[in-house]
């Protein structure tokens, strides 16, 4: 198991320091999609790519986080890594809460891992989560959140290569929906944030699209789904 360390940016060069300071514990190879930066921050971000060993690639216009991820997890792919740890650079977690993140993956390598939280600090409007529990029936969704996912990066772009997801920020959402969907298996782990910086603004448009394509798939796949569901609330009686 290869595992890299996945960041997407955008004029974020003040902000890579400190988060390659907070990282370096991990000891992971790094893969950067600059997301089309202004030029002094581009120029900047060559200089600590060339500093820090980082490989870098640049999208010349925005493109959006979606499509920015896309293109970081297949050329993680192309480089022989087996898994891809994303995680936004403007917000801090704990580098011991990641390592032992890192070792569950190992023992559960075609598991998609996702950021999960009580509900109450979401980067995304709550509907979006309240869209994707009721697009999966799932009620751990309500939790989820962006900001990390641990990509197993053949599964995801095989996944990619079929289906449409968001090219912005709603991208981890949406694809980890579709991940659910394909019934592949989904864990969702709860870690620390220790500092977060707010996005500047949030496309409602763009959220709105994401939840009438899940909405329509969840339709779609409704006899699966509810299947799924009363199988998961039998294991999760079991388990009581």
């Amino acid at each position: 198991m290869r595992t890299c360390l996945l960041l997407v940016l955008r004029n974020q060069e003040s902000q890579l320091p400190s988060a390659l300071k907070r990282l370096r514990p991990l000891n992971l190879p790094i893969l950067a999609v600059d997301d089309g930066s202004q030029p002094m921050e581009a120029s900047r971000l060559n200089d600590t790519a060339s500093q820090h060993n980082i490989e870098l690639i640049r999208l010349v216009r925005r493109s959006g986080q979606g499509t920015a991820t896309k293109v970081g997890l297949d050329e993680a792919q192309r480089l022989g890594y087996t898994h891809a740890l994303q995680c936004d650079v403007d917000i801090e977690f704990n580098a011991d809460e990641l390592a032992a993140l890192l070792k569950e993956s190992e023992l559960h390598p075609d598991t998609l891992f996702y950021l999960s939280t009580d509900g109450t600090r979401l980067k995304i409007p709550l509907f979006v989560s309240i869209v994707a529990r009721i697009a999966a029936l799932h009620r751990p969704f309500l939790q989820m959140r962006t900001g990390l996912r641990l990509y197993p990066t053949a599964l995801a772009n095989q996944l990619l290569s079929c289906c449409t997801c968001s090219s912005g920020r709603g991208f981890s959402n949406e694809f980890t929906v579709r991940w659910y969907w394909r019934n592949l298996p989904t864990v969702g782990y709860p870690l620390h944030i220790e500092r977060e910086v707010p996005p500047l603004r949030f496309d409602l448009g763009k959220a709105a699209a994401i939840s009438a394509r899940l909405m329509l798939g969840m339709v779609l796949r409704l006899p699966f789904l509810v299947r799924r569901y009363w199988v998961n609330r039998e294991k999760e009686g079991e388990r009581a």
